[in-house]
């Protein structure tokens, strides 16, 4: 993605939600955000990006998958990468595109449920380079649902 296209998504992202959902497929990356006020949806087709590899491409066929890479044979049965991300966090990198220059690039590769990992060259200075990795947000549960966990009393509070 170009420093413009992030700068314009960060300053269109937050206005429903603090959290910015990332959906892959082989022919566009969605950024949608939901809340009780409202929705919004930016699409970025295949030929809007600089470049959009689906992880179909780096994954092993489905008779070469092992029982741990069950999430990667859902990945090629949906054909869809989904993970949900924090704006404020993501700010942080846009704060860093102010030194990237017109022909740099930002990079993301997105997983479900995996971090979201960010990496940027700047070429003005001297090719230094920055990876970034945001952890996705998980939904927080009913204190209900979690398991039941039993508290033992001290020796202090039996007394």
């Amino acid at each position: 993605m170009t420093k413009d296209d992030f700068v314009d998504l960060m300053g269109n992202s937050g206005r429903y939600s603090e959290i910015l959902g990332i959906t892959s497929d082989p022919s566009k990356v969605s950024f949608s955000e939901s809340s009780e006020k409202g929705s919004s949806v930016i699409d970025y087709r295949k030929n809007d990006l600089m470049s959009l590899k689906f992880l179909e491409d780096m994954l092993f066929n489905d008779s070469e998958l092992e029982e741990d890479q069950i999430a990667d044979k859902k990945i090629l049965d949906t054909k869809q990468c989904v993970g949900y991300y924090s704006l404020t966090f993501l700010g942080l990198v846009k704060s860093f595109c102010n030194i990237l220059d017109l022909r740099d690039k930002i990079s993301f590769s997105l997983k479900s449920n995996h971090p979201l990992r960010i990496s940027m060259a700047f070429k003005k200075l001297t090719n230094a380079s920055l990876l970034y990795y945001l952890a996705p947000r998980v939904e927080e549960g009913d204190p209900d649902d979690q398991d039941d966990v039993e508290f033992t009393e001290s020796e202090d509070e039996q007394d």
